[in-house]
């Protein structure tokens, strides 16, 4: 598996669903790791993941906005 700047391990195109596989995933990628695509609540959002805080994973948007969101309603996690 290539790695990526953070030291996490990055799979493009990877994907995996259920809060089970999500915590798995997001476990093993580095705080900084870019192109972390998160879906819930019917949408998603692009990023760098940041971490998690409070039951949340916390992801820096493009535009600069930093983002939390529940785990518990993360349906997907995507890599790009």
């Amino acid at each position: 598996m290539p790695k990526n700047k953070s030291g996490g391990n990055k799979t493009s195109g990877n994907k995996t669903s259920g809060n089970d596989g999500v915590q798995s995933v997001l476990s093993q990628i580095g705080v900084g790791t870019p192109n972390v695509r998160i879906h819930f609540d019917g949408t998603f959002h692009e990023g760098t993941f940041l971490g998690f805080q409070n039951g949340s994973v916390i992801l820096r948007l493009a535009s600069g906005t930093v983002v939390f969101i529940k785990r518990t309603s993360i349906t997907a996690v995507d890599f790009f």
